[in-house]
C-alpha cells in the first residue's frame, strides 16, 4: 500500500478498517485501475498468491485431498465443506485436481439451485423460462425489479443485493435481519 499511494501518488479512496493505510483491495484497485500500468500486474500477481497459498500450497504432497460434508452446522441446513472447505475452490483450481489414473472425478456445481427450486415450486413462468434459457434467474428478478441492466453483471453491487435478499427472503429471514444482512454487507 505505502508504494501505491506514497511512492507512486495514487490517490486514496479507502481506508484500511484499521484507518491506518490506504485500501489496496480488490474493489479499491479496480477503480483505481487504468491509473498506473503496475496496477494489473499487482492484481494479478496478488491473485495468483492468493490461489497458491490458499488453494494449493496446504495440499503440496498429499496423494489424496478429503474432506468432510457437515449438513446440521447451518442455520439453514444448507451443506457446508470443512477441512477443507472444497465449496470456495474457484473453477481454475478444480480443473487442476484430477482423479487417479483409472478413476474419474465428478464435481457438482448447484449453483442457483435454490432459485430454480423457487420458481418451480412457485410457479413462477417467467423464472423457470429464465432457466429454460439458461439465463441467470438474479439477473432477471434484478430486470424485473427495475434495476439498471447494466449493473446487473454478476459481480455488482446491484446484482449482490438482489440475490442477497431473495435468498434472505427464501430462507424465512425478516425485515430485521434482512436489514442486519445489508448491514453487515454494505448493501
Amino acid at each position: 500500500a505505502k508504494w501505491f499511494y506514497e511512492v507512486l501518488g495514487l490517490p486514496i479512496l479507502k481506508m484500511t478498517d484499521s484507518g491506518k493505510r490506504g485500501s489496496i483491495n480488490k474493489e479499491t484497485l479496480l477503480k483505481i485501475h487504468g491509473s498506473h500500468p503496475a496496477i494489473p500486474t499487482y492484481r494479478a500477481w496478488a491473485e495468483a498468491d492468493t490461489l497458491l497459498s490458499t488453494f494449493l500450497i496446504p495440499n503440496e504432497g498429499k496423494d489424496w485431498i478429503t474432506y468432510s460434508l457437515q449438513q446440521s452446522t447451518t442455520e439453514t441446513g444448507r451443506l457446508s465443506c470443512v477441512s477443507p472447505n472444497m465449496q470456495n475452490w474457484p473453477p481454475d483450481i478444480r480443473r487442476i485436481i484430477v482423479g487417479p489414473p483409472g478413476h474419474l472425478m465428478h464435481t457438482d456445481d448447484y449453483s442457483k439451485f435454490e432459485a430454480c427450486i423457487a420458481a418451480a415450486i412457485a410457479h413462477d413462468e417467467g423464472l423457470l423460462q429464465t432457466f429454460r434459457e439458461g439465463g441467470d434467474p438474479y439477473r432477471s428478478l434484478g430486470l424485473m425489479l427495475g434495476f439498471d441492466p447494466t449493473a446487473l453483471d454478476s459481480s455488482g453491487h446491484s446484482y449482490k443485493i438482489v440475490k442477497t435478499m431473495f435468498l434472505a427472503r427464501l430462507y424465512g429471514a425478516g425485515a430485521l435481519k434482512i436489514q442486519e444482512i445489508a448491514r453487515r454487507d454494505g448493501l
